[in-house]
């Protein structure tokens, strides 16, 4: 039951996400939020307008395969491909987003329509301090016992703790890894130039996003193997 309600809370909050984003103005706390997006409202408008469909059809989509599970007693294997379906959803919708702006961005300033942004020292310092933030979260993982808010967390590890071990030192280990690059590289980048830092950092924050979600998605694949 418990695993149902999970998947109904996030296609619920998939779907009223979705619809609120076909009408949500430019803004720093709610809705597609990329340099690219930030950069320009029409850009925002149409971005937010496709993602948002996108999310809202999703959120339906496995509203109705849960809704259909529960009602036929499909049990543990349906919440396991749940899981599988929200991480897929989640990380094609990112990546999609993020070449859909800068494709609409690469279109307008070929145009001539808008001025490239300049992206200020205090947001790729920030950029800096979340991916050490990632090295702390990878040394936690290294040494919790399962849990239900850090970590890789799937029904088949959470019940076994030395699979939980042996997959949650691989997550740990990868994220320090990962953290620590990107910080060593947004550090760096803060010290460029104005135009050179907007670049670098434009291209590395988006790696960022993709490498993050893709070593999850792996990390998640490998225990599902195990």
């Amino acid at each position: 039951m418990k695993e149902f309600d999970v998947l109904f809370t996030i296609s619920i909050i998939l779907i009223v996400g979705g619809i609120l984003m076909q009408f949500i103005k430019q803004n720093r706390l709610f809705g597609l939020r990329t340099p690219a997006t930030l950069a320009d409202p029409d850009i925002w408008e149409k971005s937010n307008k496709i993602i948002g469909k996108i999310a809202a059809i999703t959120g339906m989509f496995i509203f109705l395969l849960n809704f259909w599970a529960y009602y036929y007693g499909w049990g543990l294997w349906f919440n396991k491909l749940g899981e599988i379906l929200l991480l897929l959803a989640a990380v094609g919708i990112i990546i999609f987003s993020l070449v859909y702006g800068e494709r609409l961005k690469r279109e307008k300033n070929i145009a001539g329509k808008i001025a490239h942004p300049i992206a200020p020292k205090s947001t790729v310092y920030a950029a800096a301090v979340i991916s050490f933030l990632f090295v702390i979260l990878g040394i936690i993982t290294l040494f919790v016992p399962p849990n239900s808010y850090i970590g890789i967390r799937i029904i088949k590890i959470l019940s076994n703790p030395t699979l939980w071990k042996e997959v949650n030192t691989i997550s740990g280990i990868g994220f320090i890894i990962l953290g620590l690059i990107f910080a060593f590289l947004f550090i760096r980048i803060a010290k460029e130039e104005d135009l050179e830092r907007t670049r670098l950092f434009e291209n590395n924050f988006n790696l960022f996003i993709i490498v993050t979600f893709t070593l999850t998605a792996a990390l998640i694949g490998f225990a599902y193997l195990l």
